[in-house]
């Protein structure tokens, strides 16, 4: 098999009525001594292959030589390139997610006729037939997968509230199956404890946190608010000063009444 062809590159002619170009016919007129010398471009073939690639890999894009993309079912790809030309090269990693690349290798024959396998960086200076490789292993991926044990459990949200509703927490798990809870009957009595217990005093504000799905009652109709802690206390300052003084006022009333009668 060839891997050197010479490539005809023109002609340049010499004396009166000569040609020079590159057309392969051409005619001259013979007024005298003509002399046509032909031009041979010199060409070495290069071919591009892979290494550790056993299994199909579709559409996949292995190798891309000056900017044209090669599939598995291109290579090997032979090119042919001008002596001193230079090509290059970009071989895929990965191929299809599963074929890695390792390296590249160009292997060449030197004027001696001595087989060298060079290391490859991506390009190649054409000075004699290679062929350039590029390096796969095969990589596996292992898949471990953990059983994760569902738990659920439904607590009481309130405590004044023996076997009152409350929502249902999961643990360990990504699934979580809700079921309806059904609510029982709360008296008016009970209604008020809860409401009454539900006030958070330890932060800057008092909260009921009732709202949303978490509201124990819809027919209470309260749910999420906050109320800061200095209006309850003007709040509870200006009951207890009513009351007050309703009761000064009602001891004058009094007090007019029996003075009345004597």
């Amino acid at each position: 098999m060839a891997y050197t062809r010479f490539v005809y590159d023109g002609v340049v002619g010499y004396g009166d009525g000569s040609y020079t170009g590159s057309d392969a016919s051409f005619q001259v007129t013979m007024n005298s001594e003509i002399i046509e010398e032909v031009d041979w471009q010199i060409q070495y073939q290069v071919d591009f292959e892979t290494a550790g690639i056993s299994g199909a890999t579709g559409s996949a894009i292995i190798v891309t030589i000056d900017g044209v993309p090669k599939t598995a079912a291109d290579l090997p790809f032979i090119g042919w390139y001008d002596s001193g030309a230079v090509v290059s090269y970009t071989y895929s990693s990965p191929v299809s997610e599963i074929y890695v690349l390792t390296g590249m290798t160009v292997s060449r024959v030197d004027a001696s006729g001595n087989l060298i396998i060079d290391t490859a960086t991506g390009s190649y200076t054409v000075s004699t037939f290679a062929t350039v490789s590029g390096l796969y292993i095969l990589v596996t991926a292992t898949t471990s997968s953990t059983t994760s044990t569902l738990s659920t459990t439904t607590t009481s949200a309130y405590s004044t509230v023996t076997g009152g509703p409350g929502p249902s927490t999961s643990t360990s798990a990504s699934t979580v199956t809700t079921s309806i809870v059904s609510t029982p009957p709360i008296s008016l009595w009970s209604r008020l404890t809860i409401w009454a217990s539900s006030f958070d005093l330890s932060g800057g504000s008092v909260q009921r946190q009732l709202g949303g799905s978490t509201c124990l009652h819809r027919s209470l109709n309260i749910c999420d608010f906050q109320v800061p802690n200095m209006y309850l206390i003007f709040g509870l300052a200006g009951v207890l000063f009513l009351i007050i003084l309703y009761c000064r006022r009602k001891k004058k009333r009094r007090k007019k009444r029996r003075t009345h009668f004597r």
